[in-house]
């Protein structure tokens, strides 16, 4: 009795296991992109020149995977420092580029290309405002499993 348990056990494990319309496995990498590709926190840094002024920035953005983001930054523009936040909206082709259209908290409007990876984990992008000559990486923050409780 327990032999034949066992090869039931088997044969309906195999049987399932050959669905075609079962989800793909959890290792598959997806070959394309969608709004949905970007979500979640990523760190960025960034630097360039923007109208003959150096800068440097880093800060932490949000995905909501719709089309927005939230940020916050801490820059440095030919040394002299300034920390605010933004929103943003976001354009994803299938391809995995899109576009970035910034608004800062003085109402400033900043555009980037963008290019990331069929995870969404990592992306680079390059400003594309006249006058400007910047570009920057940002990678998606690992989710943290809950704290336990004390």
């Amino acid at each position: 009795m327990h032999k034949l348990a066992c090869i039931l056990f088997f044969t309906a494990t195999a049987a399932l296991a050959q669905r075609p319309d079962g989800p793909p496995p959890p290792d598959r990498t997806p070959d394309s992109c969608t709004l949905a590709t970007l979500h979640g926190d990523y760190l960025f840094a960034q630097d360039g020149v923007d109208n003959g002024k150096p800068f440097a920035a880093s800060g932490r953005e949000t995905y909501d995977g719709n089309g927005h983001v939230k940020g916050i930054s801490t820059v440095s523009v030919n040394g002299v420092i300034k920390r605010g936040a933004y929103t943003a909206t976001y354009t994803m082709k299938p391809d995995c580029s899109g576009w970035l259209t910034i608004t800062d908290a003085d109402k400033k409007v900043h555009h980037y290309d963008f290019f990331t990876v069929p995870t969404g984990d990592e992306a680079t992008w390059i400003q594309t405002d006249a006058g400007s000559v910047s570009a920057g990486w940002q990678r998606r923050r690992p989710s943290r499993p809950p704290m336990p409780p004390r």
